[in-house]
């Protein structure tokens, strides 16, 4: 069993992982699932059914931002190991799990069987998008209820 830490500002996280119940996940594609803004270098989530933003540190960060819904967990976890000079480290696609995971049970991430595109919405930080155009696509999707603000 592999034991990692993550941390949300107020919030810490200890989780024991088992490869073996993980590796069903490695099939996975992961996509974004709440909107984001960019302030300086670092990325503040909205939280969609409260009114609370979060942000995240840079590990958490990068498997966000490079949720785009086309690519695996385990693509991931290796595209990231070619950057090691001596290879992917021991524990890298465990960690990279557990992560995963997380990211996924606060509804952050969500996991699927099949690559799909992000909506214009989640896929572009708020300040860069048409505010009209996000909340029409967003009620269209089901994301947000037409009634809400």
């Amino acid at each position: 069993m592999l034991r990692t830490l993550f941390i949300v500002p107020a919030l810490l996280f200890v989780s024991m992982v088992s490869a073996s119940t993980s590796n069903a996940m490695d099939s996975k594609y992961f996509s974004r699932n709440v909107t984001f803004t960019m302030l300086k270098d670092k990325v503040v989530l909205i939280e969609r059914n409260r009114p609370a933003t979060v942000t995240m540190d840079e590990w958490p960060q990068l498997i966000f931002l490079s949720a785009d819904g086309r690519r695996t967990v385990s693509e991931f976890a290796l595209e990231i190991g070619r950057h090691y000079k001596d290879g992917m480290p021991p524990g890298l696609l465990e960690q990279t799990r557990d992560l995963m995971s997380r990211l996924s049970d606060r509804g952050y991430i969500v996991l699927h069987d099949k690559a799909r595109p992000l909506p214009y919405y989640l896929a572009t930080p708020i300040e860069r998008q048409d505010m009209k155009r996000s909340r029409k696509l967003m009620e269209e999707d089901g994301f947000i209820d037409k009634s809400s603000k």
